[in-house]
């Protein structure tokens, strides 16, 4: 089987989480299933949270390029940059993506993004094109049981379009590019105005950015504190003080 997989051997999948519900965790197995099915690739794994939700078999079980690491944390919110700053600190591939536990990219779209991203096109690639559709409960049940892109592709009329120039779920990133733009703002804490930051950041700081065409598929879980976005006027005062500067103040 591994034959028919596309080779990101020079990519490192990123992950940070919090298991908050059984349907993230469902979720998180389902979209590590089908990256592992269809690419060659490194998985990195970081949980964070009061108590360790994962198991190392089953982590084990998917295969032995994923490495996974659990760190007790008991804040009111999941602080997300630092996190995927721990993980970028292991990466030892050129280029790597920061990967929601919810997300699945047509396998396609992604071999179209890593090829953009060697030829050196852009610091950051989004392999696809602002849309974000939020599965029903009945079809991520069935790409549950059957792990088939095609499912979520077949009944794109019948997901709900939550925003259509989305820069959240997962993006594509150059290693030294990224790391020149100091990685991920630590001012920002918990679920809120980081992505869009990350790409305002890149942006005053003269590094391109670049899209795929296609949608990305949000499989539907369920909410609480650490999961909705939390826009609190410290990430609200961080995002617009970035927006505000220029390059020099930055570099």
């Amino acid at each position: 089987m591994s034959i028919n997989k596309r080779n990101l051997r020079d990519f490192t999948f990123l992950f940070s989480f919090r298991i908050d519900s059984p349907d993230r965790m469902e979720n998180l197995f389902a979209t590590l299933r089908f990256l592992s099915l269809n690419f060659n690739s490194t998985f990195l794994l970081l949980e964070a949270g009061p108590q360790q939700q994962l198991s190392n078999a089953a982590v084990s079980a998917l295969g032995t390029n994923f490495y996974y690491s659990y760190c007790e944390d008991h804040r009111h919110f999941f602080y997300r940059t630092y996190y995927n700053n721990q993980l970028i600190q292991q990466v030892n591939t050129p280029y790597y993506l920061l990967y929601d536990a919810d997300i699945i990219i047509p396998g396609a779209q992604l071999e179209r993004a890593a090829d953009m991203m060697r030829q050196n096109k852009a610091t950051a690639v989004y392999p696809y094109d602002g849309r974000f559709y939020e599965t029903d409960i009945y079809l991520r049940k069935l790409f549950i049981n059957t792990g088939n892109e095609s499912c979520l592709e077949k009944y794109v009329d019948y997901h709900r379009l939550s925003f259509s120039k989305s820069y959240g779920g997962v993006v594509m990133l150059n290693k030294s590019g990224y790391g020149a733009c100091g990685q991920e703002n630590l001012g920002i804490r918990g679920w809120g105005p980081d992505d869009i930051e990350r790409v305002r950041r890149l942006r005053i700081l003269g590094h391109k950015i670049e899209r795929v065409d296609g949608p990305l598929y949000h499989l539907f879980h369920q909410r609480n504190q650490f999961s909705l976005p939390q826009y609190s006027s410290d990430n609200q005062k961080e995002y617009l003080k970035v927006c505000a500067m220029h390059k020099p103040q930055l570099v």
